[in-house]
Parts: C-alpha cells; structure tokens; sequence
C-alpha cells in the first residue's frame, strides 16, 4: 500500500520512504523505511490501517508516540518522529531486527534467551510503574530483542481498554482484562504466561497442564522455585500477584539455578 512513496512531513520536519511491508496487526502495519535526507539508517514505520475515521488512525499514532517518548528506557523500543496530520498518520521508531514470537516461529529459543528474559522483565515493569502507565499487551509480538535487550513495543490502544478486543479470550490476557478491567498486575501476568510460549510455543489453561508438557518436552524436572514464579506471576487473582520486590526475589532464585544447570538443553527449543 505504500511501498516507495513519500509520507507526509513529520514532527521533525521530515519525510520517510517505506520499502517493505515487516508485519502488521489488528490496527496497523510496520515497514522497513528510510528517511528522505539518510537513506543508510534503516528505521520502523508503522502506519495505522483503520479505515474510514481519520482522526482516530492520527489519535492512535499521537498515543503511542507520547508512550515511546516517555520512557528513555533500554528495555523500550526508541521513538524517533511521527506524523503531523491525518494523511497516512505513522510513526517512526528504530528498527528491531525482530521479536520474541519471530524467535519462537523460527525456532531461535534458547536457554540463553530465557535467562536473558527472566533478567529483564522486571525492568520492565519497574520502569512501568514508575511512569504510573499499564502496557496492556506484553505479548512475545509486543516485545522485541537486539543487542541481547529485550525492548517494549505496541502498548494496547486506549479505545481496546474501553470495548473487548477480538482477541480477548485469549489465554495470554489476564482474567481481569475480560472485563476490561486494566491493572498493573495485568502486564505481569501476560510477561508471566509468555514464558510458556518461550518454552513450548503455545499456552496453557493451567499452570500444571504447562509444566506437564515443559518438562516430557525438555525431559527435565522444573525446580520447584521456576514452578513458583510462574505460578505466582499468573496467579488469576491480581491482588495476590508478587509485588515487584516480591517478583525480584523469585526471579532471581530461578536465574542462579538456571545459571548452574542446563534445562532447557537443546539448541532450538522445540
């Protein structure tokens, strides 16, 4: 759709060329691009793919740039520019070379990659809750990797926090976000039942169904201290969930074993 044309002039004063179409989702799609003026630093473009109300696509691009620009954040993908009006609205971020559920597909799990996402996911969360904000959407799509850090993408838009979205029922949502019930909580659950998805490419209904299969799968027995972190990150009760103290000294117990023994032995994980 708009592969080799200009976009309109942005914040900055710039223009983009997109080239290729990387993924998109239920409101947008992301390009591969360049600016205008520097065609050798390849950068994202999203683009909202509503149709019909132009100033919704514009509200949804302005949303998520005041998100991205809020967090100088490692663990947070880097904003860049965005549009100034309703024609083609779009924003501009750096480019990832791809996300935890690309890995997943392509088989590029490894034991590795689960330390490294066990490290960092209370980052995350701290640096949520420090800007007083709720992501919404930690799925493994929403969270991309380069340079051995994991970065934050795609917060859910506010109008999906007020109407169910298609994909509500989905295993990965917290119980309280079917009823449109947003929490802090919620961003830990989802980080929570990602380790699933990481471990035997799909989720469960049950912790114990999850376990059953991680470890015939691995041909391992799960130390019971990874069983309490998941357990506890996807309590169905938020208010029982760990404060992030709480979750620091689970994680932290669950990455020394990993870091003596190898569970998770093969190279691609399943």
């Amino acid at each position: 759709m708009f592969e080799g044309l200009f976009t309109p002039q942005s914040a900055h004063g710039q223009t983009y060329i997109p080239r290729e179409r990387l993924g998109s989702g239920q409101y947008s799609g992301v390009y591969l691009g360049y600016n205008s003026n520097d065609l050798d630093q390849p950068v994202a473009l999203k683009f909202i793919l509503l149709e019909g109300n132009a100033q919704l696509r514009n509200n949804l691009i302005i949303e998520e740039a005041a998100f991205l620009k809020s967090h100088q954040h490692p663990n947070f993908t880097q904003y860049l520019d965005h549009s100034v009006n309703n024609i083609n609205p779009y924003l501009v971020m750096e480019l990832l070379p791809e996300t935890l559920a690309q890995k997943v597909t392509t088989r590029g799990i490894t034991q590795p990659i689960i330390e490294l996402y066990l490290t960092q996911i209370s980052a995350i969360l701290q640096e949520l809750a420090a800007k007083d904000q709720i992501h919404g959407d930690l799925r493994t799509k929403n969270i991309g990797i380069k340079d051995n850090l994991l970065k934050v993408l795609d917060p859910l838009p506010s109008i999906c926090k007020i109407k169910p979205c298609q994909d509500k029922r989905s295993w990965w949502y917290a119980p309280e976000n079917k009823e449109n019930i947003y929490l802090p909580a919620s961003d830990m659950y989802t980080l929570g039942k990602n380790i699933e998805h990481l471990l035997v490419g799909k989720l469960f209904e049950s912790p114990e169904q999850a376990y059953d299969h991680i470890e015939i799968y691995h041909d391992c027995e799960l130390p019971q201290e990874f069983k309490q972190l998941h357990t506890a990150m996807t309590n169905p009760n938020p208010h029982k969930r760990p404060t992030l103290p709480q979750l620091d000294q689970l994680l932290t117990s669950v990455i020394e074993i990993m870091q003596e023994k190898e569970y998770f032995f093969k190279k691609d994980l399943f």
